[in-house]
Formats: structure tokens, C-alpha cells, sequence
């Protein structure tokens, strides 16, 4: 069964992690601006979001480069950059519904998660386990398990709290 790069955004810190350890595997450097997945912060709601390719079943990004050079694995369904035959036009970035495309600073030529051959690197150093590499069922199950303790958590909350204003 196809994997996929599941982010639970709640749990995420902030703590760019993911981002030195992408940049440092694939570049040699911790560079942020090398990263193939990126943090973006919700002012409004003090939040961080992880930003990584969804390695989209029918890539957009990859039917609006003019000269071919994004490509989809058939086997893995990984979306790669040929370094060689990208012109760095930005037609990738500007169509990339989820602004996971970047190019590299010294070169402009683009580049996108590769999720490390199978074995997605900041998945592994996440140290809160925001960012998960599973089957698409195995994420959802966490899901709906995460979404029952918090109901739970709030319905017994909210039975103490009932409980605390009948006493007054």
C-alpha cells in the first residue's frame, strides 16, 4: 500500500527540526531556505503548520513546467525535480496549490520532497511526532482515536464543571 506524509498540525512546535535535518540530509547544511519542508507560523493563533509536498495524485506543478522537467514515479508516486532540465521559471511554485516548491537560493533551479528514498528523515527527528510516513488508514485511526480522547476529556471537563455550579 502506498504511504503518504501525514502532519498532525495541532502538535507541532515550531522547533524547525524537521527543516535542519532536510536541509542537512539532502544539502550538507542546516538552511532552512534548503529545506524541502518548511514551518509556517499562524500569528492570529500562535500556531505552527509543517508545509511539505503532498505528492499529489495529478501534480499541477508538474503539468505547468514548460520544459518537462517535473516528473511522478509510477511505482512510488514520488514527484521529483530533474535538476538538469529545470530553467527555474517558478511555473511549478506559482501552481503548486500548497506552496511546497521552492527554488535553491545560489542556483533558482526548483526542488520538492523526495520523502528521502521511503524513509522520510524528519519524520524520524520530529520530536513530538507531528510528521508521520504511514498509509493513509493508519493516520485516519490515530485520527479518530486523538478525536475521541479529546471529546472524552471535555465531556468529563464539562460534567465536573456542572457538577462544581449545582454545589454553589
Amino acid at each position: 500500500m502506498k504511504k503518504i506524509m501525514c502532519v498532525d498540525y495541532e502538535f507541532c512546535t515550531g522547533c524547525t527540526t524537521c527543516q535542519m535535518v532536510c536541509s542537512l540530509s539532502h544539502e550538507g547544511e542546516c538552511s532552512p531556505k534548503e529545506s524541502r519542508i518548511h514551518i509556517v507560523k499562524n500569528e492570529e493563533k500562535a500556531t505552527y503548520i509543517p508545509v511539505v509536498c503532498k505528492q499529489c495524485e495529478d501534480p499541477v506543478c508538474l503539468t505547468a513546467c514548460p520544459v518537462s522537467a517535473i516528473h511522478k514515479n509510477s511505482k512510488t508516486g514520488v514527484v521529483s525535480v530533474d535538476q538538469e532540465l529545470c530553467d527555474g521559471c517558478g511555473m511549478c511554485i506559482t501552481s503548486c496549490p500548497y506552496g511546497a516548491v521552492s527554488l535553491y537560493p545560489d542556483t533558482g533551479v526548483a526542488f520538492v520532497c523526495d520523502l528521502c528514498g521511503g524513509k522520510p528523515k524528519c519524520v524520524d527527528f520530529c520530536p513530538t511526532g507531528v510528521l508521520r510516513y504511514s498509509a493513509p488508514y493508519r493516520f485516519a485511526a490515530a485520527k479518530r482515536r486523538n478525536v475521541v480522547r479529546h471529546t472524552i476529556q471535555t465531556i468529563l471537563k464539562n460534567r465536573d464543571s456542572s457538577k462544581d455550579i449545582e454545589h454553589e
